[in-house]
């Protein structure tokens, strides 16, 4: 759900990673995002036939702002196409249709010996089966729909030039919903899990010989 303009690189560790992963007890993959240089107003966009996905990086004075947003749009081409396939008066059709955006936001700033980054993304995944049947019987639609959102807010202080103290701040929110609802039959149901969370890490990290931190 990370634009890759946002991405420096991404690590999985199958097993005998350190304790600042917390208590995970499978594999674990570590997303870094890189520090935003953009000197000049540039994007990017593309287009094709099941997405559509755009970014932009904008300096501001001493403050980096860039911006990225993807959108499905299977779930409009699919219903189209099956209705031009012709079908007797006695026969149905069961579809799943899928649709998916996400989103990023960061603001990257410098005061004195701080860097200060402000990332926010989120994204929607929802899948929809539809199930449309002959006039003898009842069609029922069911669905799934997974939402997240979070927001990270760090500060990395240089010490010295072998040695940076960074302090970040986590919090997010996952929604999981599953609905059944057929119009013939007159109901509608749906179940709603919803959680919250917050984080907050310190770390130090100390450059001992070239190459080699701790």
């Amino acid at each position: 759900i990370i634009n890759a303009e946002f991405l420096e690189n991404i690590d999985f560790y199958p097993g005998g990673f350190s304790a600042r992963y917390g208590r995970a007890i499978a594999g674990i993959v570590d997303v870094k995002t890189r520090d935003l240089d953009c000197k000049i107003i540039h994007g990017s966009a593309k287009i094709d036939l099941v997405d559509s996905t755009a970014y932009i990086c904008v300096p501001l004075g001493e403050w980096t702002v860039a911006a990225a947003a993807r959108r499905s749009y299977v779930d409009v081409l699919i219903p189209k196409i099956l209705e031009r396939i012709p079908r007797g008066e006695d026969e149905g059709s069961l579809t799943l249709v899928p649709v998916y955006w996400d989103y990023q936001l960061k603001a990257q700033g410098k005061i004195n010996q701080h860097t200060l980054d402000v990332f926010l993304f989120g994204s929607r995944d929802r899948f929809k089966l539809l199930r449309s049947t002959s006039d003898e019987d009842n069609a029922i639609n069911f669905g799934v729909r997974i939402e997240q959102h979070r927001a990270l807010l760090r500060d990395r202080f240089r010490i010295s030039p072998k040695a940076t103290f960074t302090s970040s701040l986590t919090p997010s929110r996952t929604m999981i919903q599953f609905r059944s609802q057929s119009e013939e039959l007159d109901f509608d149901n749906s179940f709603i899990l919803d959680t919250h969370g917050l984080e907050w890490r310190e770390e130090l990290e100390v450059e001992l010989f070239d190459g080699v931190l701790f």
